[in-house]
């Protein structure tokens, strides 16, 4: 660990980080000025509207200068007995915040080409207890390098505390027990030493790493559901469209070449006489490839020289083309490790990984920033393994019966014929036809693949839930995160002994439907045995 710098001391921010601040407050003003001078030099507004830039200047940026300056001077850090203390006053109203490094859920940073000039690093802490950052930090790069260490360091001494409470589950094991709960007990046993060298493992080793190839990113977009930003593009289309064709953009055909002018006539003669179903398959293919285009330029982005690090008690992420990010979640703080795969991933053997931390009090900003999220990820088995699971199954996967089937495949059924009418009903007999037949089609695929996939399962300290409809998603979750467990059923499901679990974790609810009650009952009954011996286990 680097020793320069004393953490114990309170430290303020510097003034490279001032500046940092300043040019980030001034950036929205900057935009809207140039939206203004855009708008001057189009004719779009009046010669008057240029002086409110002049009055943005005048009055806001002032402002904004002294805003950084007395941010970066009145906010002080610094760390005692385990605790990271930060304290900020803002003009009339100090904040001070204390987070315990226990209760750090996941830490980033991100540097982007404004912090990497001027050498710095921001650092962001979370926990579950707000909805917004606790702690961010623009420090220079060696010094939240060594800041980051230290979290590490006092992270690994609470883990090394680590005591298994399998030999006490053994040990305490009632007389009248089940035999199923016996067996649950040794086989809780056997996974000790296990757990135990776990433990042993020091921060300081690296167990192994994986880099991404630009290959693997590509890939790995290309894998991904494309509906999703077809629909997105098609809206933007349909919103260009109809304002580009409100605007009176001044041309006619006497200030056009004759050139243009033939060309021109000639395409809207082809679109008025062409088939109307062919020009929307053309506009739908060509929303279509430039939402996978936008699709593979975000992944790139996000993910250019993707790096992760797996060590003793924790995994890092690194990565990113123009802004470098830096994440890190503690394998003791992970609460679901997802794991989807789709068609064309079995095709490839790879699987889309999303690593989970606690969310129930996070914005979905905050928490989509906190997640780990690996696509192509060929290697899943081995992280999977390194985080704990993969053990032996104790219950078997309790599968849905196939009422689920014949459930979903009526709702799509009854969708498809509403539409098919309501097209018929406008005098589209054609489109009614292809778009019922569609629906239904399309329907039926996704309600075997929910029948399908859908069950739940458990190991000594998981359960692993599997959903999905075009894709299967296995989704592991501690057992000690597991909140509570809830049986409903319908006055029909009572005569076919059929229920509905619901699962709630720290954030996350599942809902697994037309379950065998007996099974479900069973599960529950081993899992409050099992929770019994993790509550003497570290979160």
């Amino acid at each position: 660990m680097t020793t320069s710098y004393d953490f114990s001391q309170r430290s303020r921010l510097g003034r490279t980080a001032m500046l940092a601040m300043f040019l980030e407050f001034c950036y929205g003003y900057i935009w809207l000025i140039a939206l203004f001078l855009l708008g001057l030099v189009s004719g779009v507004f009046d010669v008057d509207m240029a002086g409110w830039s002049y009055w943005l200047l005048v009055l806001f940026l002032p402002l904004d200068l002294v805003r950084a300056i007395w941010l970066a001077c009145s906010t002080q850090f610094w760390v005692e007995g385990g605790m990271l203390h930060v304290e900020r006053n803002f003009f009339f109203r100090r904040e001070a915040c204390t987070i315990p490094i226990d209760r750090i859920h996941s830490l980033r940073s991100r540097v982007n080409l404004l912090y990497r000039a001027l050498d710095l690093e921001g650092l962001v802490l979370d926990s579950v207890a707000s909805m917004k950052e606790e702690v961010t930090l623009i420090l220079p790069n060696k010094q939240a390098e060594a800041l980051r260490q230290w979290v590490n360091q006092q992270e690994h001494l609470l883990d090394s505390e680590f005591d298994s409470s399998a030999e006490i589950l053994a040990a305490d094991c009632p007389v009248g027990v089940s035999a199923h709960l016996a067996e649950v007990a040794s086989v809780a046993l056997s996974f000790s030493s296990i757990d135990k060298s776990s433990a042993q493992m020091t921060t300081e080793e690296q167990c192994w790493s994986y880099r991404y190839s630009l290959r693997q990113i590509i890939l790995g977009a290309l894998m991904q559901n494309h509906l999703r930003g077809l629909v997105y593009i098609w809206f933007i289309f349909s919103f260009v469209f109809d304002t580009i064709s409100d605007l009176d953009l001044g041309f006619s055909p006497d200030t056009l070449a004759p050139d243009a002018v033939g060309w021109l006539e000639s395409q809207v003669e082809v679109v008025e006489h062409g088939s109307q179903i062919i020009s929307f398959l053309l506009i739908l293919l060509a929303g279509y490839v430039i939402s996978v285009l936008l699709l593979v330029g975000r992944h790139i982005y996000l993910n250019y020289h993707a790096e992760i690090k797996v060590w003793g008690n924790r995994v890092e992420w690194t990565g990113g083309l123009v802004t470098t990010m830096y994440k890190k979640i503690r394998f003791s703080k992970i609460i679901t490790f997802t794991i989807k795969r789709n068609y064309l991933e079995r095709i490839f053997n790879t699987s889309s990984v999303c690593l989970g931390v606690a969310d129930y009090a996070l914005d979905t900003e905050q928490r989509e920033a906190g997640l780990i999220n690996l696509n192509a990820f060929d290697d899943y088995d081995r992280l999977l393994h390194h985080w704990g699971g993969g053990r032996e199954w104790i219950i078997p996967k309790l599968h849905a019966r196939v009422g689920l089937f014949y459930t979903r495949l009526s709702f799509w059924l009854i969708v498809s014929v509403c539409a098919s009418a309501l097209l018929w009903d406008f005098g589209s007999a054609l489109a009614g036809t292809v778009v019922g037949i569609l629906l239904l089609f399309v329907g039926a695929l996704r309600s075997y693949g929910i029948y399908r996939y859908s069950g739940v399962a458990a190991t000594d300290r998981h359960l692993v839930v599997s959903s999905g409809a075009l894709a299967e998603i296995d989704t592991w979750i501690l057992i000690e995160r597991v909140e509570r467990m809830r049986i409903t059923q319908a006055p029909w499901q009572r005569y076919t002994n059929a229920c509905a679990l619901k699962i709630d974790t720290m954030g996350r609810d599942f809902v697994l439907r037309s379950l065998d009650k007996t099974e479900v009952e069973h599960l529950i009954e081993v899992w409050i045995y099992l929770s019994k011996s993790s509550r003497e286990r570290p979160v």
